[in-house]
């Protein structure tokens, strides 16, 4: 008698063992990186730089001592490879910190805690809001695989770092793109308004609105974004504004590794830095470059999602301007790239779920290049901020490594500009399609004769 035993289940228990255990792994020695991250940004709330929640909550707290929003303070105090130092200004408007007045009043270790709380609660009501959008049904699997791209994410680090308002404004950004999917364009106006009041490079959809002629929503928005600015005026008073003014005339860090516009490739490319080696010493030609860039994403940008009209057409237009934006912004630091995740991630999925046709093969090479333009812009998203100065001083590395975020968010916009000319043009066509075969039904019995 041959005893026979079935190992197939052994294997593939196992082979389920190996690939938890593999995942787990990664997952945490990333949450490991990211907490000592977090554990800088905390013992750093009181000490020489900070973070930005530090300033946002000592420029509060010197307003309300009579010595004004914008002064001086350690946590402005900066110093970069331990030569080099400079006072990194508060750049919101005097309205943001409408939200830090009755923080004030708690300990800077308490109010971050809060701060801290309201953050991931925003977070995870946008990602709950995001998930029942478009009724994604993910696995247990997948949800870890979500988790680990966030954490290696390098705007999560930038983010923890600096606790930064990023997450509280995600809220507002998902619910305005929401609404746009349904055509709530009052609420629109609104949650585009209150984003755009604190962060000016929301602005950018105001031409977009204003081409399509989305009037209700311009009027929401417009009363959101005076309304702040008036009430921060009854508040902080002129002199704040003026000071304010004075801060972003100041900003002279454009260089920084994290900062992945134009201006920023621009600035680390053609002008001396205290941690980038100059590609080519050409400082008079920053500024025009970055003019003529900027006009030029602009311009496409604005016009092509306004002439969007297609299907995906929200999706495509909040992702192209908000990425549009950060190319053209002075500073278009890596944790903004949160904004993205709804429209992006919802564009995305819908690029690789629909169905090959004879019509799609008709553009398979338009297809693909959309497709590979984004995922070539991951691998230089999940480049540790901390990297962004290696092989220094080296003027390569200054425009390659160094300006990798940069080149991540080009691909991306390139990538977004292909599907629209994909998209549209498809539409197009389909378009004059049903537009002959409704002549040729309807056309009179004479008409069909003479033919």
């Amino acid at each position: 008698m041959r005893l026979e035993i079935d190992t197939t289940f052994f294997f593939t228990t196992t082979k389920q063992g190996i690939y938890w255990g593999v995942l787990s792994l990664i997952f945490f020695l990333l949450l490991l990186w990211n907490y000592s991250i977090f554990s800088v940004a905390i013992e750093s709330l009181n000490g020489g730089g900070g973070t930005d929640f530090s300033r946002f909550y000592h420029a509060t707290q010197s307003f309300w001592e009579g010595t004004g929003l914008y002064a001086p303070s350690i946590t402005t105090q900066a110093q970069w490879n331990g030569i080099y130092g400079q006072h990194l200004w508060d750049l919101n408007p005097p309205h943001f910190h409408l939200i830090f007045l009755p923080l004030i009043f708690l300990s800077i270790e308490d109010a971050f805690l809060l701060w801290a709380l309201f953050s991931l609660g925003a977070l995870l009501a946008s990602l709950r809001l995001f998930s029942r959008e478009i009724s994604l049904n993910i696995t247990i699997i997948q949800s870890v695989i979500v988790l680990i791209g966030l954490l290696v994410f390098t705007g999560t680090g930038l983010l923890l770092r600096s606790a930064q308002i990023s997450f509280l404004l995600l809220l507002p950004f998902t619910l305005a793109w929401i609404n746009a999917r349904h055509k709530n364009w009052g609420k629109v106006g609104t949650y585009l308004g209150l984003c755009a009041c604190i962060k000016p490079f929301f602005l950018i959809f105001l031409p977009y609105l204003i081409l399509k002629k989305y009037v209700t929503a311009l009027r929401s928005f417009t009363v959101i974004f005076v309304g702040a600015f008036v009430l921060g005026t009854l508040t902080f008073g002129i002199e704040s504004h003026k000071d304010w003014l004075l801060a972003l005339a100041s900003v002279n860090w454009y260089w920084a590794g994290s900062n992945a516009s134009i201006l920023g490739f621009l600035t680390r490319s053609l002008a001396e830095s205290p941690a980038y080696s100059v590609a080519t010493y050409a400082p008079t030609l920053i500024f025009p470059l970055w003019v003529i860039g900027s006009v030029l994403v602009g311009l496409v940008t604005i016009l092509t999602s306004a002439a969007d009209v297609s299907r995906t057409a929200i999706d495509r237009s909040f992702s192209f301007l908000l990425i549009a934006a950060f190319l053209i912004s002075p500073l278009g630091w890596t944790y903004y790239y949160f904004f993205l995740f709804a429209p992006l991630s919802s564009l995305a999925m819908e690029w690789w779920q629909r169905s090959a046709s004879v019509h799609h093969q008709e553009n398979h090479w338009k297809n693909h290049a959309r497709k590979l333009l984004l995922v070539s812009a991951v691998p230089g998203l999940m480049v540790p901020m901390y990297h962004v100065v290696s092989f220094q001083p080296n003027p390569l590395a200054t425009v390659s490594i160094a300006s990798i975020y940069f080149w991540s968010t080009l691909f991306i916009w390139f990538s977004l500009l292909c599907d629209w000319y994909l998209v549209n043009r498809e539409w197009a066509s389909s378009f004059a399609c049903r537009t002959k075969s409704t002549d040729s039904t309807t056309a009179s019995p004479l008409t069909e004769t003479v033919q």
